[in-house]
C-alpha cells in the first residue's frame, strides 16, 4: 500500500509539473494612470518559460465591449494591427510589452495580454488602466449678497476634478465667517470682520495634476473692512519705532551723564593741584621768613 502511495505521489507531482510548464506572463504594475496626449506603457513580461517558445501575443481591451488591439505571430514575425490603432502602437516582442502612443480618455479599460507557446499552452495577465485629463487653470467668480461673499471656482478641463480652498496657504477650518460647499467649488464668507481677510486660493486636483488661483481680500482689492487691520499693522510699527527712538535717547542719556562724571573728576584733579601749589608757595615763604629773622645773640 505505501508503494502504491508514493506512486500516486509521482504520479500528482508530474502533473503538478507539467501544470507550470510552458511561458507565462504577467504585469510590473497592478493598475496606471495615463495622462491624455501622453504614452501608455503596457509594460509586460514573460517568466516561467523561454521567450524563444512563445508562438504568438495577442493583447485586447476591455471596454463595453471587447476589442482586439494587436496579434503578433513570432514565428513568422509577423504582426496583425487593428486599423483603428493604427500609428499609435509599439510592440516589443522581448518581453510581450506594448506602447500605446497619444492616448485619450476613451483608452481607459481593462487591458489583456495572451501568451501561447509553441505546445498551444495559453497563458493571460490583465491590467486596469485609467486615462486623465490635466486640470485646466481655474477661475474664481466672485458674487456678493449683502454682508455675505461667495467665491465660486470654476474649471473647464480635467477628469474627476477635485476642488479644495485655502486660507493663506492652509486649509480653512469652516467657522463662523467661511463655510465650504460639500464638493468644495464654493467659499462663502459670512461676515465682513478683520479675521475674513487674507489671501484665499483654489486648488484643482486629479490623479495626474493639479492647478491654482489665488483671490485676495484687503482694502485695495475694495474690501474695505480689512482697513482696520492695516490700521492695526501700522499701529504695530508706529509702537516699534517709539520704543527704538527711546531706547536710543536712553542710550544719549546715558553716555552724555558719564561724559559729566568724568570731566567734573578732571576738573577736581586741577583744583587739588592748585591748592597744592599755593600751600608750597606759603611754605616756602613761611621758611624765608624763618631764615630771616635774627638769630640769638646776634643783637
Amino acid at each position: 500500500m505505501l508503494h502504491s502511495w508514493l506512486q500516486m505521489m509521482m504520479v500528482q507531482l508530474f502533473l503538478l509539473a507539467g501544470a507550470v510548464q510552458g511561458v507565462q506572463v504577467r504585469f510590473k504594475d497592478q493598475q496606471l494612470h495615463g495622462i491624455v496626449g501622453r504614452t501608455l506603457q503596457l509594460g509586460s513580461e514573460y517568466i516561467m518559460g523561454d521567450p524563444e517558445d512563445v508562438f504568438s501575443v495577442t493583447w485586447k481591451v476591455q471596454t463595453s465591449k471587447s476589442f482586439r488591439i494587436i496579434q503578433y505571430s513570432m514565428i513568422r514575425h509577423k504582426l496583425h494591427l487593428s486599423p483603428a490603432y493604427q500609428g499609435r502602437v509599439i510592440f516589443h516582442k522581448e518581453n510581450g510589452s506594448m506602447d500605446l502612443l497619444n492616448i485619450t480618455v476613451q483608452d481607459s479599460g481593462v487591458y489583456i495580454v495572451t501568451v501561447i507557446d509553441v505546445e498551444g499552452t495559453e497563458q493571460s495577465a490583465s491590467i486596469k488602466v485609467q486615462v486623465y485629463e490635466p486640470v485646466s487653470r481655474p477661475l474664481i467668480v466672485q458674487f456678493t449678497n449683502g454682508l455675505n461673499v461667495t467665491f465660486i471656482c470654476l474649471a473647464q478641463k480635467g477628469t474627476e476634478r477635485r476642488f479644495h480652498w485655502l486660507k493663506d496657504g492652509e486649509l480653512p477650518v469652516e467657522t463662523n465667517v467661511s463655510v465650504v460647499s460639500a464638493d468644495g467649488r464654493n467659499l462663502s464668507l459670512l461676515s465682513q470682520s478683520r479675521a475674513s481677510c487674507g489671501v484665499y486660493t483654489c486648488l484643482v486636483t486629479n490623479k495626474v495634476s493639479q492647478e491654482s488661483v489665488n483671490k485676495t481680500i484687503s482694502e485695495a482689492n475694495g474690501f474695505t473692512y480689512c482697513k482696520e487691520e492695516d490700521n492695526h499693522k501700522r499701529m504695530h510699527m508706529i509702537i516699534i519705532m517709539i520704543v527704538v527712538l527711546i531706547s536710543l535717547l536712553l542710550a544719549a542719556g546715558i553716555y552724555l551723564s558719564a561724559r559729566r562724571k568724568l570731566m567734573s573728576q578732571g576738573s577736581v584733579s586741577d583744583d587739588q593741584r592748585a591748592r597744592g601749589q599755593d600751600i608750597s608757595q606759603h611754605l616756602s615763604i613761611k621758611f624765608k621768613q624763618i631764615k630771616e629773622f635774627p638769630q640769638p645773640g646776634t643783637l
